[in-house]
């Protein structure tokens, strides 16, 4: 019997550690107006091309994602994995709902939409009705950016690449790390032949699948700050 009570609370604390956990930093007690003047600080600003977990608690509660598109031109928001019946809209600064998608159920919503450049957006999750939420379980959202795009990423070229020209191996240097970085090498296409992360200062990579030929080393953080750029000579 003891080992029973243990399993059942066992199994509670976990469905509960789920719940509080599965949301993302972007959905808090902040994200539920469209604005900071109710609810400061107000919603969060959320990356692109990301996706973004959170949760309807209760029937009343609204989460509002904040994002600017600096680049006018063709986004797509999505909400999918759905525990229960949520609609999902794209709202202006002002508040102005701009679309709106509401499918039955627990069908993924989609909405496609051309953004204006130097413009704030918020997309808006809501329960369908007052009865329709599930505080144990996240939805998943993601803002795709088409055509629409932040400016081109300004590159520096402090990092270090030894040795180079290299032959089936090289080490890349970084100034400085902030978590994890993603490391990509760019044949002279244009293609990405090469794709690893790193948390390490000192890296190496890895040549000996590739091609002679001139190459460029990008290495940048998740969020897209800290950049890093550097031209390769493979040998052989």
């Amino acid at each position: 019997m003891r080992t029973f009570l243990l399993f059942i609370s066992a199994f509670f604390i976990a469905g509960e550690l789920q719940s509080q956990t599965c949301a993302s930093a972007y959905d808090t007690n902040f994200n539920n107006d469209y604005t900071a003047t109710h609810y400061f600080p107000g919603p969060m600003a959320i990356p692109f091309n990301t996706d973004i977990t959170g949760r309807i608690d209760t029937g009343n509660d609204r989460d509002y994602y904040k994002f600017t598109v600096t680049n006018g031109g063709t986004i797509t928001l999505t909400l999918t994995k759905l525990p229960a019946n949520y609609n999902l809209s794209l709202v202006n600064s002002n508040g102005t709902t701009l679309v709106r998608s509401t499918r039955t159920g627990t069908s993924n919503e989609t909405i496609n939409f051309t953004a204006t450049s130097n413009t704030v957006y918020y997309a808006f999750v809501y329960p369908a009705s007052t009865k329709t939420f599930n505080a144990g379980a996240c939805y998943t959202l993601r803002v795709a950016t088409g055509t629409a795009s932040r400016p081109a990423p300004v590159f520096s070229e402090d990092m270090d690449v030894y040795p180079n020209p290299a032959v089936n191996q090289t080490n890349l240097v970084i100034p400085e790390v902030k978590g994890v970085m993603q490391v990509r090498v760019i044949n002279s296409l244009g293609t990405v032949v090469l794709r690893q992360n790193t948390a390490q200062k000192i890296t190496p990579l890895q040549l000996s699948g590739l091609r002679p030929g001139m190459y460029v080393v990008d290495v940048f953080s998740s969020d897209g700050k800290t950049i890093y750029r550097k031209k390769l000579m493979k040998n052989q």
